[in-house]
């Protein structure tokens, strides 16, 4: 088990062992704890569906909370996002993605109202990764089974998979892994920030 080993997931990976995947490093051997976890694969992934809270509200993913917190200055529509609001989009990922992104659209339909358009402070790389860092340290927290599955990936490097571009390097995700090895038991808000200063 090496820093050097990586492996590659997004919301659809197959379930193969682990270094058995496209492009993947590692022995299996080293990572059998990990090798029980069905669809550990997709656990990592934005858009695995497992909820969560975070600043005062639920959301079934990390990719939903990822894009609520782009209209700070629309509320009401922020809160669309979250599970409170039993909303069509609060339920999808995929359709939680198109609305918050610049078209506002999903499957060619336009999903947010062209009016509201999403705040650019939240573009500024310290603000976008603490927002990730935020959601991810949130989901992992507070699931046994989501936890369990990130620590079990070692210090493995963790990449995503892009439909029709590069594979990205997580590191937001590498650093959550190191957030819940110090502050396991912790989840207040006030010691993920102390955990982000750590590692960003």
């Amino acid at each position: 088990m090496t820093e050097q080993d990586r492996f590659f997931f997004y919301s659809q990976s197959r379930d193969v062992l682990p270094g058995h995947g496209a492009n993947e490093r590692g022995d299996p051997n080293h990572y059998k704890s990990l090798s029980s976890i069905r669809d550990w694969r997709k656990m990592l992934s934005n858009f695995w569906i497992e909820p969560f809270e975070a600043e005062g509200a639920h959301y079934a993913s990390v990719e939903h909370y990822y894009h609520s917190k782009k209209f700070p200055l629309f509320p009401e529509w922020q809160k669309q996002f979250t599970m409170e609001s039993e909303s069509e989009i609060s339920k999808n990922p995929a359709m939680a993605k198109g609305a918050g992104r610049k078209t506002g659209k999903y499957q060619k339909r336009q999903i947010r109202p062209i009016r509201i358009t999403a705040d650019p402070r939240v573009f500024k790389k310290e603000n976008n990764d603490r927002i990730f860092i935020v959601g991810m340290f949130s989901k992992f927290t507070q699931s046994k089974r989501l936890k369990e599955a990130l620590l079990a990936t070692g210090n493995v490097q963790l990449w995503h998979i892009v439909s029709r571009g590069k594979p990205i390097r997580f590191t937001y995700l590498e650093k959550v892994r190191e957030c819940i090895r110090k502050f396991d038991s912790q989840t207040d808000l006030a010691i993920i920030s102390k955990a982000i200063k750590l590692y960003m």
